[in-house]
């Protein structure tokens, strides 16, 4: 009985695979969504390794962007993960425009406090 491989370019550690597999999905299964860097701390695995995973499993249709979060009120989205055959991905939260931007500002800068020779002077409307 002959054996037959598939072609590689390189080695691969199918035992490392199956661990790291292991991993996410326990990671994924689990009830919180989760992002790529929570993942990688609840796994173990290196960020490039944990990204290539999330695709591999995101292009097979198991795992599906549940939601997304802003870890401070400007900056990218993250996305958070969660296992789910077939499920269709969150909605992007759409960008905030210019105007909402300034209207913003306008209402923090008049909540600010300024520091004076006489000592502080709480500016408010």
């Amino acid at each position: 009985m002959t054996q037959t491989t598939l072609p590689t370019k390189r080695k691969t550690n199918t035992k490392l695979y199956a661990v790291a597999f292991k991993e996410l999905a326990l990671a994924l299964h689990g009830p919180k969504n989760l992002s790529r860097p929570e993942i990688g701390e609840v796994t173990g695995l290196t960020n490039s390794t944990v990204s290539r995973w999330i695709q591999m499993l995101r292009d097979a249709k198991l795992v599906y962007v549940a939601d997304y979060r802003r870890d401070s009120d400007r900056g990218n989205w993250i996305e958070l993960f969660h296992w789910g055959y077939m499920r269709p991905d969150a909605t992007r939260p759409k960008r905030m425009s210019d105007r909402e931007y300034r209207s913003r500002y306008n209402i923090r800068r008049q909540k600010r406090v300024i520091i004076t020779e006489k000592g502080l002077k709480h500016v408010s409307t």
